[in-house]
């Protein structure tokens, strides 16, 4: 909520943002892109790992299915699953 409230912080994070985005635009595909993906791509799957342990600290099933499932209604005993398997 906090950067909701202050222009200040999402003035700098959109000239952040859109300053990175036009240094690998700018770069082109090779010196650009490749190089951003060379390190975002990891840096996104850590990220995803993290979410996950994070996940299982807090649910303390051990079920990495439970993620990707959410109640339909808080009183509701049915779940609604989005995993491929």
């Amino acid at each position: 909520m906090a950067l909701v409230k202050d222009p200040e912080k999402q003035l700098f994070w959109h000239s952040l943002f859109v300053l990175l985005t036009m240094l690998t635009v700018a770069g082109g595909v090779r010196a650009g892109l490749e190089r951003v993906t060379r390190y975002a791509v990891p840096l996104i799957f850590l990220l995803l790992l993290l979410l996950v342990a994070t996940r299982r600290a807090v649910d303390r099933s051990g079920s990495v299915r439970n993620i990707f499932c959410a109640r339909i209604f808080p009183s509701s005993a049915r779940m609604a699953c989005w995993w491929p398997w």
